[in-house]
């Protein structure tokens, strides 16, 4: 659903540290992993540290915001055959 968003803001907050899904980071290497990277290595590389921030709020818990924004042509498409 991701490629097919032409913007989002998706994110993970936990206590008072936010981690921002950004789609440029968000790529699929040959196993089928994402890495949140530029190598998109998810077993030997972490996570770009631009992709978390500290914030003043403290959530004791997780919360997460996940929204796209998809192109009506790209749903009417995708209903011809039945997904949703």
């Amino acid at each position: 659903m991701e490629e097919q968003s032409n913007t989002h803001l998706c994110y993970m907050l936990s206590g008072n540290r936010i981690f921002f899904f950004e789609k440029e980071f968000m790529g699929y290497n040959q196993d089928k992993f994402i890495g949140f990277n530029r190598q998109q290595n998810y077993l030997t590389e972490v996570p770009e540290k631009e992709l978390f921030m500290t914030i003043e709020t403290f959530l004791p818990g997780v919360a997460y915001n996940l929204n796209y924004a998809i192109k009506k042509e790209w749903e009417n498409e995708q209903s011809k055959f039945g997904v949703r």
